[in-house]
Protein backbone atom coordinates (compact mmCIF):
# COMPACT_ATOMS: atom_id res chain seq x y z
CA UNK A 1 0.00 0.00 0.00
CA UNK A 2 1.46 3.58 -0.79
CA UNK A 3 3.12 5.98 1.99
CA UNK A 4 0.08 8.40 0.58
CA UNK A 5 -3.02 7.90 1.92
CA UNK A 6 -6.96 9.32 1.23
CA UNK A 7 -8.96 9.06 4.31
CA UNK A 8 -10.89 5.62 3.38
CA UNK A 9 -7.64 4.21 3.19
CA UNK A 10 -6.22 5.70 6.39
CA UNK A 11 -9.36 4.38 8.66
CA UNK A 12 -9.35 0.60 6.94
CA UNK A 13 -5.43 0.24 7.94
CA UNK A 14 -6.14 1.73 11.16
CA UNK A 15 -9.12 -0.92 11.73
CA UNK A 16 -7.26 -3.53 10.15
CA UNK A 17 -7.14 -6.75 12.14
CA UNK A 18 -5.71 -9.88 9.66
CA UNK A 19 -5.99 -10.27 5.65
CA UNK A 20 -5.81 -13.83 4.86
CA UNK A 21 -4.35 -14.97 1.51
CA UNK A 22 -7.41 -14.67 -0.99
CA UNK A 23 -7.37 -11.33 0.20
CA UNK A 24 -10.43 -11.28 2.52
CA UNK A 25 -10.17 -8.84 6.11
CA UNK A 26 -11.48 -8.80 8.91
CA UNK A 27 -11.67 -5.09 10.41
CA UNK A 28 -12.36 -4.10 13.70
CA UNK A 29 -15.81 -2.23 14.40
CA UNK A 30 -15.96 0.82 16.61
CA UNK A 31 -19.54 1.33 16.90
CA UNK A 32 -22.44 -1.37 15.96
CA UNK A 33 -25.98 0.20 15.78
CA UNK A 34 -28.29 -2.18 16.18
CA UNK A 35 -31.67 -2.79 14.03
CA UNK A 36 -35.11 -3.85 14.74
CA UNK A 37 -35.03 -5.83 11.89
CA UNK A 38 -31.79 -7.63 11.94
CA UNK A 39 -30.90 -7.83 15.46
CA UNK A 40 -33.59 -10.43 16.57
CA UNK A 41 -32.18 -13.46 14.19
CA UNK A 42 -28.80 -12.48 15.47
CA UNK A 43 -29.57 -12.27 19.04
CA UNK A 44 -31.15 -16.02 18.68
CA UNK A 45 -28.25 -17.20 16.57
CA UNK A 46 -25.84 -15.90 19.46
CA UNK A 47 -27.97 -18.01 21.75
CA UNK A 48 -27.88 -20.85 19.22
CA UNK A 49 -24.22 -20.70 19.43
CA UNK A 50 -23.99 -19.99 23.26
CA UNK A 51 -21.93 -16.91 22.52
CA UNK A 52 -21.88 -13.92 24.58
CA UNK A 53 -21.87 -9.87 23.25
CA UNK A 54 -17.97 -9.36 22.69
CA UNK A 55 -18.16 -5.29 23.69
CA UNK A 56 -21.69 -4.58 25.25
CA UNK A 57 -20.77 -1.04 25.49
CA UNK A 58 -19.86 -0.70 22.15
CA UNK A 59 -23.19 -1.90 20.80
CA UNK A 60 -26.00 0.61 20.35
CA UNK A 61 -29.87 -0.28 20.62
CA UNK A 62 -31.92 2.16 20.05
CA UNK A 63 -35.00 3.34 22.51
CA UNK A 64 -38.01 4.70 21.09
CA UNK A 65 -41.59 4.20 21.24
CA UNK A 66 -43.53 1.96 18.48
CA UNK A 67 -45.84 3.74 15.77
CA UNK A 68 -49.65 3.52 16.71
CA UNK A 69 -51.27 0.86 15.41
CA UNK A 70 -48.37 -0.48 13.94
CA UNK A 71 -48.14 -4.61 16.31
CA UNK A 72 -45.77 -6.03 14.06
CA UNK A 73 -43.10 -2.98 14.54
CA UNK A 74 -44.19 -3.09 18.39
CA UNK A 75 -43.18 -6.65 18.63
CA UNK A 76 -39.73 -6.31 17.24
CA UNK A 77 -39.12 -2.86 19.62
CA UNK A 78 -40.00 -4.91 22.58
CA UNK A 79 -37.84 -7.80 21.19
CA UNK A 80 -34.93 -5.57 21.08
CA UNK A 81 -35.35 -3.91 24.04
CA UNK A 82 -35.47 -7.37 25.33
CA UNK A 83 -32.25 -8.52 23.89
CA UNK A 84 -30.72 -5.26 24.88
CA UNK A 85 -31.19 -5.58 28.53
CA UNK A 86 -29.93 -8.88 28.32
CA UNK A 87 -27.12 -8.52 26.54
CA UNK A 88 -26.44 -5.04 28.66
CA UNK A 89 -25.97 -2.88 26.05
CA UNK A 90 -25.61 0.69 25.67
CA UNK A 91 -28.79 2.43 24.88
CA UNK A 92 -29.95 5.49 23.08
CA UNK A 93 -32.41 7.87 21.84
CA UNK A 94 -32.66 8.00 18.01
CA UNK A 95 -31.08 11.76 17.86
CA UNK A 96 -28.36 10.63 20.18
CA UNK A 97 -25.80 9.59 17.21
CA UNK A 98 -25.52 12.96 16.39
CA UNK A 99 -24.60 14.25 20.16
CA UNK A 100 -21.02 12.48 19.44
CA UNK A 101 -21.46 8.62 19.31
CA UNK A 102 -20.44 8.76 16.25
CA UNK A 103 -17.46 10.14 15.43
CA UNK A 104 -14.77 10.82 12.69
CA UNK A 105 -12.49 7.86 11.91
CA UNK A 106 -14.44 5.34 13.01
CA UNK A 107 -16.06 2.35 11.96
CA UNK A 108 -19.65 2.16 11.95
CA UNK A 109 -21.65 -0.98 11.44
CA UNK A 110 -25.51 -1.53 11.19
CA UNK A 111 -28.36 -0.38 9.04
CA UNK A 112 -28.16 1.60 5.57
CA UNK A 113 -30.53 4.55 6.67
CA UNK A 114 -29.35 4.39 10.36
CA UNK A 115 -25.86 4.81 10.12
CA UNK A 116 -25.21 5.61 5.69
CA UNK A 117 -25.06 9.78 6.22
CA UNK A 118 -22.45 10.06 9.20
CA UNK A 119 -19.65 9.54 6.33
CA UNK A 120 -20.96 13.18 6.46
CA UNK A 121 -18.09 13.84 9.68
CA UNK A 122 -15.92 11.27 8.37
CA UNK A 123 -17.08 8.30 9.59
CA UNK A 124 -16.68 5.25 7.63
CA UNK A 125 -19.87 2.87 7.20
CA UNK A 126 -20.46 -0.70 6.99
CA UNK A 127 -23.99 -2.11 5.93
CA UNK A 128 -25.02 -5.37 7.97
CA UNK A 129 -27.84 -7.92 7.36
CA UNK A 130 -28.79 -10.55 10.57
CA UNK A 131 -25.55 -12.49 9.61
CA UNK A 132 -23.30 -9.68 9.79
CA UNK A 133 -25.00 -8.58 12.65
CA UNK A 134 -24.44 -11.71 14.92
CA UNK A 135 -20.71 -11.54 13.87
CA UNK A 136 -20.22 -7.99 14.93
CA UNK A 137 -21.82 -9.04 18.13
CA UNK A 138 -19.90 -12.01 18.79
CA UNK A 139 -16.40 -10.44 17.91
CA UNK A 140 -17.16 -6.69 17.21
CA UNK A 141 -15.56 -7.45 13.73
CA UNK A 142 -16.57 -8.13 9.84
CA UNK A 143 -15.24 -10.36 7.46
CA UNK A 144 -14.92 -8.21 4.51
CA UNK A 145 -12.83 -7.24 1.31
CA UNK A 146 -11.47 -3.54 0.79
CA UNK A 147 -13.50 -1.81 -1.70
CA UNK A 148 -11.95 0.39 -4.61
CA UNK A 149 -12.25 3.97 -3.52
CA UNK A 150 -13.46 6.69 -5.61
CA UNK A 151 -12.43 10.05 -4.89
CA UNK A 152 -15.09 12.73 -5.94
CA UNK A 153 -13.28 16.14 -6.59
CA UNK A 154 -16.29 18.58 -5.65
CA UNK A 155 -15.68 22.48 -7.18
CA UNK A 156 -16.31 25.40 -5.65
CA UNK A 157 -19.53 26.38 -7.71
CA UNK A 158 -21.06 23.03 -6.55
CA UNK A 159 -21.51 24.23 -3.29
CA UNK A 160 -24.66 26.31 -3.35
CA UNK A 161 -26.45 22.95 -5.04
CA UNK A 162 -28.86 20.53 -2.83
CA UNK A 163 -27.89 17.23 -2.24
CA UNK A 164 -30.44 16.20 -4.40
CA UNK A 165 -29.02 17.95 -7.40
CA UNK A 166 -25.05 17.01 -6.88
CA UNK A 167 -26.72 13.35 -6.42
CA UNK A 168 -28.29 13.81 -9.96
CA UNK A 169 -25.04 14.95 -11.07
CA UNK A 170 -23.08 12.54 -10.32
CA UNK A 171 -25.40 9.65 -11.35
CA UNK A 172 -25.16 11.41 -14.78
CA UNK A 173 -21.30 11.56 -14.74
CA UNK A 174 -20.05 8.52 -13.15
CA UNK A 175 -22.69 6.42 -13.95
CA UNK A 176 -24.77 3.87 -11.31
CA UNK A 177 -22.93 1.05 -11.93
CA UNK A 178 -19.34 3.24 -10.98
CA UNK A 179 -21.19 4.75 -7.52
CA UNK A 180 -22.45 1.45 -6.83
CA UNK A 181 -18.91 -0.37 -6.64
CA UNK A 182 -17.15 2.18 -5.01
CA UNK A 183 -16.38 3.37 -1.91
CA UNK A 184 -17.08 7.27 -2.41
CA UNK A 185 -14.52 9.80 -0.36
CA UNK A 186 -15.20 13.60 -1.48
CA UNK A 187 -13.15 16.20 -1.38
CA UNK A 188 -12.38 19.44 -3.00
CA UNK A 189 -13.67 23.33 -2.33
CA UNK A 190 -17.25 22.52 -3.07
CA UNK A 191 -17.43 20.08 -0.24
CA UNK A 192 -15.19 22.14 2.37
CA UNK A 193 -17.43 25.07 1.79
CA UNK A 194 -20.60 23.04 2.42
CA UNK A 195 -21.97 23.13 6.14
CA UNK A 196 -22.37 19.69 7.98
CA UNK A 197 -26.08 18.98 7.80
CA UNK A 198 -25.56 19.27 3.90
CA UNK A 199 -22.58 16.74 4.14
CA UNK A 200 -24.85 14.50 5.74
CA UNK A 201 -27.64 14.91 3.62
CA UNK A 202 -25.19 14.28 0.77
CA UNK A 203 -23.78 11.06 2.50
CA UNK A 204 -27.06 9.78 3.06
CA UNK A 205 -28.55 9.96 -0.11
CA UNK A 206 -24.85 8.53 -1.64
CA UNK A 207 -25.31 5.62 0.92
CA UNK A 208 -28.71 4.56 -0.84
CA UNK A 209 -27.24 4.21 -4.02
CA UNK A 210 -23.30 3.27 -3.05
CA UNK A 211 -22.39 -0.86 -1.61
CA UNK A 212 -20.22 0.66 0.26
CA UNK A 213 -21.06 3.97 1.73
CA UNK A 214 -19.79 7.38 1.09
CA UNK A 215 -17.10 9.67 2.86
CA UNK A 216 -16.29 13.37 3.78
CA UNK A 217 -12.52 14.23 5.84
CA UNK A 218 -13.32 15.90 8.78
CA UNK A 219 -12.27 19.46 8.65
CA UNK A 220 -12.60 21.87 11.08
CA UNK A 221 -16.17 22.42 10.32
CA UNK A 222 -16.10 18.97 11.59
CA UNK A 223 -14.67 19.59 14.93
CA UNK A 224 -16.80 22.73 15.43
CA UNK A 225 -20.06 20.66 14.94
CA UNK A 226 -18.90 18.40 17.87
CA UNK A 227 -17.47 20.25 20.14
CA UNK A 228 -19.30 20.06 23.24
CA UNK A 229 -21.66 17.51 22.19
CA UNK A 230 -22.96 15.40 25.37
CA UNK A 231 -20.65 12.06 23.71
CA UNK A 232 -17.97 13.94 22.24
CA UNK A 233 -14.17 13.63 23.55
CA UNK A 234 -13.80 15.94 26.51
CA UNK A 235 -10.69 17.47 28.21
CA UNK A 236 -7.46 15.84 27.56
CA UNK A 237 -9.13 13.48 25.38
CA UNK A 238 -10.90 16.10 23.48
CA UNK A 239 -7.32 17.53 22.39
CA UNK A 240 -6.11 14.14 21.19
CA UNK A 241 -9.10 12.89 19.02
CA UNK A 242 -8.94 16.45 17.03
CA UNK A 243 -5.17 15.66 16.33
CA UNK A 244 -6.27 12.27 15.16
CA UNK A 245 -9.09 13.60 13.09
CA UNK A 246 -6.84 16.30 11.34
CA UNK A 247 -4.49 13.09 10.75
CA UNK A 248 -7.41 11.78 8.52
CA UNK A 249 -7.09 14.42 6.11
CA UNK A 250 -5.89 12.50 2.59
CA UNK A 251 -1.97 12.85 2.23
CA UNK A 252 -0.99 14.66 -0.66
CA UNK A 253 -0.98 12.52 -4.20
CA UNK A 254 -3.02 9.75 -2.64
CA UNK A 255 -3.71 6.94 -4.93
CA UNK A 256 -7.36 6.29 -5.89
CA UNK A 257 -9.00 3.41 -8.12
CA UNK A 258 -10.77 5.87 -9.81
CA UNK A 259 -11.00 10.04 -9.27
CA UNK A 260 -14.04 12.50 -10.65
CA UNK A 261 -14.06 16.37 -10.65
CA UNK A 262 -18.03 17.62 -10.45
CA UNK A 263 -18.20 21.12 -11.31
CA UNK A 264 -17.25 23.55 -13.76
CA UNK A 265 -13.96 21.44 -14.94
CA UNK A 266 -15.37 18.27 -15.02
CA UNK A 267 -13.68 15.31 -16.80
CA UNK A 268 -13.31 11.76 -15.51
CA UNK A 269 -10.61 9.64 -15.90
CA UNK A 270 -10.26 5.82 -14.10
Amino acid sequence: MSDALGTYAKIWRAHLVHTDDAGASLVYIDRHILHTDTSAQAFDGLRLAQRDVRRAEASFAPHADAPTGNPVQAKLLDTLDANAHEYHLARFENDELAEGILQPGMTVCGQRADIGMFGGIGAVCFFTDAAACEHALATQTLHLSAPPVMYIEMAADMAAHSAESLLAQLVQQAGLPALRTHALEIGGTGIAAMDIDARLRLCALLSGISTFGALVAPDEKTIDWLKGKSHAPSGRDWAFACEYWEDLRADENAAYDARITLGSTAARSA
